[in-house]
């Protein structure tokens, strides 16, 4: 049994340096996708953030999420009226990295909510620049975890349900116990 964890702890450390990817892509908010032509070096690639926007000088971070509830308030709380690159963090008011002349208003617990294509996308403040990282249905914040842990996450993240399933053993740093993953729904489960 101990040769099977050894060699099991063996396996993952080299799929892990095969499969590893850099910090930069790994962390939601940081890098999604590559703008890049042949003839252009590595320093010269811009990465797209994730869609955030400035309102009241604090950063809204896109979630994901719609909301969906169809009686609200007919007056917009305020308007998106000036945009920068999607390379670039939004450093002003009012301004995002997505486009200009959308609608907003406040939502509940931090968020705002802006008028996309006739649908009101939630976007929640973070604090720091809200790198976060994927860890199964949670969100971790990337500044909290190590180098060597955000490689193996980038590794993880790339398996099918059925191979994260299979793996026997995770980084310290992501154990329950260190409570670093928390929803709005729920703490996490304490073991």
């Amino acid at each position: 049994m101990k040769r099977m964890m050894v060699f099991g702890m063996v396996l993952m450390m080299v799929l892990t340096a095969a499969c590893g990817k850099s910090k930069e892509n790994m962390i939601s908010g940081e890098a999604d996708v590559v703008e890049s032509s042949e003839n252009s070096d590595q320093e010269n690639e811009k990465w797209a953030r994730r869609p955030m926007v400035m309102v009241d000088d604090k950063l809204y971070f896109d979630t994901g999420k719609e909301n969906t509830e169809t009686r609200r308030c007919g007056t917009p709380d305020g308007k998106i009226t000036k945009a920068v690159d999607v390379t670039e963090i939004p450093t002003e008011n009012n301004q995002s990295n997505f486009g200009a002349d959308f609608d907003y208003q406040y939502g509940a617990e931090d968020t705002i909510e802006i008028c996309m294509d006739g649908k009101w996308v939630i976007f929640e403040h973070r604090t720091g620049d809200g790198s976060q990282v994927r860890f199964g249905e949670e969100m971790i914040d990337a500044s909290n975890l190590s180098e060597e842990t955000l490689e193996w996450l980038g590794w993880y993240n790339q398996l099918s349900k059925e191979e994260q399933m299979a793996i026997s053993a995770i980084p310290a740093e992501l154990h329950p116990e260190n409570d670093l993953t928390e929803t709005a729904d729920e703490p996490v489960a304490q073991h």
